[in-house]
């Protein structure tokens, strides 16, 4: 079978998603009922109708606000969508705690890979000295605070709020021949 006759076969009907994402919308049951919907086609490869969904909510939270946030915006939309695909949450306000901790984790690393950061970045022989060295604290506590968010949002992903859902965690988790791809 050729690529485009598999593609075919694995669409779904696309759901239409307006008036979801009304301005104070009294229905948000509305919302997480398509939810799951919109998740059917995420293995598959098909990400274009969460990808509308949340661009409907975007242009809503936009013209609540006339575009006096606009940064903050496309900050969530991105993360909301990498958040519904990945593991099952959806960030709707940019106000919940994942958001908040992947956006601290973005700007930890950003401060790591400064190049004035750490003298090793200009003097890379001190690197070989042995022992605990501030740069190798402040790496280990950076990796240490992204190892308990993931593990976190792995653990909701296949247990809490995204389980049954089929997301690319999900798709991970499965016993496969060659083990566990976590």
């Amino acid at each position: 079978m050729s690529c485009d006759t598999l593609r075919l076969h694995r669409r779904r009907p696309r759901r239409r998603l307006l008036g979801l994402a009304r301005p104070k919308c009294k229905t948000p049951r509305r919302a997480q009922a398509h939810r799951g919907s919109l998740m059917s086609d995420i293995g598959a490869g098909e990400t274009e109708a969460v990808q509308q969904f949340e661009a409907l909510i975007s242009m809503t939270h936009l013209l609540e606000d006339g575009g006096k946030n606009w940064a903050r915006h496309l900050d969530r939309t991105g993360a909301s969508m990498i958040f519904t695909v990945a593991f099952g949450s959806h960030c709707p306000t940019g106000e919940e705690r994942d958001f908040k901790e992947l956006l601290k984790s973005l700007e930890m690393l950003v401060n790591l890979l400064d190049p004035a950061a750490s003298i090793t970045n200009i003097l890379p022989f001190l690197d070989w000295l042995p022992g605990p060295m501030p740069w190798r604290k402040r790496a280990e506590a950076y990796r240490k605070y992204e190892d308990d968010m993931y593990n976190r949002l792995f653990e909701n992903a296949l247990t809490g709020k995204g389980a049954g859902m089929n997301t690319w965690t999900a798709a991970f988790a499965e016993d496969k021949p060659e083990g566990d791809q976590r």
